[in-house]
């Protein structure tokens, strides 16, 4: 695979360090915050938790959830969901339907 073309983790972690430092970026910024965001982009695009839990390494799915970050949008639309304005049907409403109906 890719393991003789991939460098050291120390070394792309100090060339990790210097590019955030020559960007101006938070030095708290590290490579492994790039975990946290592959996590959260995988799942908002649709990639179902347990596949990228196998992806990610992790053992348990709780692990997972720890990683993915929910954006304040995806809270609006869960709000949105849940309350609906002036008793209207919440726009998944269109969308669920019962078998048989």
């Amino acid at each position: 695979m890719l393991a003789g073309c991939l460098p050291k983790y120390d070394t792309f972690h100090e060339h990790f360090a210097r590019a955030v430092n020559s960007c101006g970026y938070d030095p708290a910024l590290t490579p492994h915050c790039l975990r946290h965001t592959t996590c959260t982009r995988l799942i908002n695009g649709g990639l179902p938790m347990p596949k990228v839990q196998r992806l990610m390494g992790h053992k348990s799915i709780q692990t997972t959830m720890r990683y993915f970050h929910m954006l304040d949008d995806d809270l609006a639309e869960v709000a949105e969901i849940l309350s609906p304005q002036r008793g209207e049907n919440p726009p998944s409403a269109k969308v669920l339907k019962i078998r048989g109906q």
